[in-house]
């Protein structure tokens, strides 16, 4: 997303208390990475859902992130 120009907030759910309350609210708590822009959002790594998105980022600037690390 960097690399795109893309801003993004991101957040370790494990140790991001608001992070892990979003995600939550978002997903149900169902699965990670969570990659949201706007009222969109993918549940897990879809590159090609995420190519999307990144297309989708170069009109606008409001795209958030939030993943962990899956143990």
């Amino acid at each position: 997303m960097r690399d795109h120009g893309c801003e993004f907030e991101e957040a370790d759910i494990t140790k991001d208390v608001e992070g892990l309350r979003e995600w939550r609210d978002l997903t149900g708590g169902v699965g990670v990475p969570v990659i949201a822009h706007g009222k969109d959002f993918v549940i897990g790594f879809s590159p090609e859902r995420l190519e999307m998105m990144l297309e989708c980022c170069e009109h606008t600037t409001e795209v958030q992130m939030s993943d962990e690390d899956e143990t």
